[in-house]
């Protein structure tokens, strides 16, 4: 597995320059964050949104906005749908949430006939690097799936399993974990 940030950052500034679809990009860490991502050679960010926010914040930032490409849209719906359809069109790489309600988000991936979703479960990770363990832990779907049944969680699993393989960690160990002690009546055997 790649042993810190550090390595991940270096093997991913070894490959290609990823192009990110930023939807409603007008917010202060993301433009910070994407800076220095562009700055280390890591990303290419397409920033959409409202030009005049996302400049006047990057100018207060001490951002070059010359330096990005801005992409108008005249609301977080139609940013939401335009950084999809950037993905979906091969133009974009990958997908980032700006300001912008992560319902909206998902509503734009999921969307039937213009999201990109590939038909299997969709869920998140978390991964973080655990100095005391010298090692990753990837913390999966912590909110995403509500209340999933026995082959969602499936799926979840299925899901951070192949995230761990991508990272180099051919035999991932996993422990399911619950957030709540008490077995609530959805969630008991039949």
């Amino acid at each position: 597995m790649i042993p810190s940030f550090i390595a991940m950052s270096e093997q991913i500034k070894a490959g290609s320059r990823q192009r990110i679809a930023v939807a409603n990009a007008q917010d202060k860490d993301v433009l910070l964050s994407l800076d220095q991502a562009a700055k280390s050679g890591l990303a290419e960010p397409l920033l959409i949104g409202e030009p005049q926010a996302i400049t006047a914040l990057m100018r207060q930032l001490d951002i070059a906005p010359d330096n990005y490409e801005i992409i108008a849209a005249p609301d977080e719906v139609e940013a939401c749908r335009m950084a999809i359809r950037l993905v979906r069109e091969k133009k974009a790489d990958a997908v980032m949430k700006g300001l912008v309600s992560t319902s909206i988000i998902l509503r734009a991936i999921l969307d039937k006939e213009n999201g990109i979703r590939a038909g299997r479960l969709l869920s998140h990770i978390g991964l973080f690097y655990v100095e005391e363990l010298g090692r990753f832990l990837i913390v999966t779907d912590a909110a995403m799936t509500i209340l999933p049944d026995l082959e969602k969680k499936r799926g979840i699993l299925d899901n951070a399993v192949t995230a761990a393989r991508l990272l180099g960690l051919d035999e991932p160990r996993v422990a399911c974990i619950c957030a709540v002690e008490k077995v609530t009546r959805t969630c008991q055997p039949r």
